[in-house]
C-alpha cells in the first residue's frame, strides 16, 4: 500500500535505512528515498518524496520536490 501523509512516508524511509544498516553494517552512511501521497484538501492530493540519511550517529531527513496528482 502507498504511504499516506508525511509521517508514514518518513517512517517508510527510515525503515529502509534500518534494513540497509542490518544488511550492510559496515557502510559509512545510509540513504533512503520513500514516496507517498498526502491529501491537501478535498480536491488535491500531492506526491511527496522523503529522503533520509545517516552515518549511524547523525540523522537527517527532508522532503524533495512535490507534485500534484
Amino acid at each position: 500500500a502507498q504511504p499516506w501523509g508525511k509521517e508514514e512516508i518518513l517512517r517508510g524511509a527510515w525503515n529502509r535505512v534500518a534494513h540497509a544498516q542490518d544488511t550492510h553494517p559496515d557502510a559509512n552512511f545510509y540513504v533512503a528515498i520513500e514516496s507517498g501521497l498526502e491529501q491537501i484538501d478535498s480536491h488535491r492530493v500531492d506526491v511527496l518524496n522523503a529522503i533520509t540519511i545517516t552515518d549511524g550517529t547523525k540523522k537527517n531527513d527532508n522532503f524533495a520536490a512535490t507534485f500534484r496528482l
